[in-house]
């Protein structure tokens, strides 16, 4: 029978139906909010508290700077964000929490704590501490990935896109 989480099958399909998966009920158990989306955005601003910036946020989720724009003026058209310069850099700019976002955070750290408890509920702390590491083992290994490498894949997955044959 085919499984998603065998050795021999590409890594990524578990992966997203995971994310899927979590992501979804994430919303579920939000669904009371007015915001609908980025609550993980909202607990690493959290997180990294005062300082953070759209550099340090598209570094840290290893996303380009436009799509990190991209959120973060979702999140500041709806007040829960606000862009502050850097009087230091004027190009820097710090992304701070409103008290509209800070108002939803227990209930966002609430929802993942939930969430995570349910996750792990069949493990044993050995089991959870295990995979976790082996996630950390995991990004790192793909990060060590020769860019050039990456990017020839992008640029060959791309102009497979515009070719006839691959629609």
């Amino acid at each position: 029978m085919l499984s998603l989480f065998a050795e021999d099958f590409p890594m990524v399909f578990s992966f997203s139906l995971l994310t899927k998966d979590y992501a979804g009920a994430l919303v579920r158990k939000l669904s009371h909010l007015e915001l609908d989306r980025y609550y993980t955005i909202l607990l690493v601003i959290e997180r990294f508290g005062d300082g953070f910036t759209q550099q340090k946020l598209a570094h840290f989720l290893n996303i380009d700077k436009a799509s990190v724009v991209r959120i973060v003026d979702y999140l500041t058209d709806r007040g829960y964000v606000v862009r502050q310069k850097n009087h230091l850099d004027r190009r820097e700019h710090f992304l701070v929490l409103t008290e509209k976002a800070k108002s939803i955070l227990p209930d966002i750290n609430a929802a993942v704590k939930g969430l995570n408890e349910v996750v792990f509920e069949n493990f044993n702390g050995s089991e959870k501490e295990q995979f976790l590491q082996a996630l950390q083992k995991i990004n790192y290994n793909l990060t060590q990935l020769p860019l050039d490498e990456v990017m020839v894949n992008a640029e060959r997955i791309a102009a497979a896109g515009k070719d006839e044959n691959f629609k």
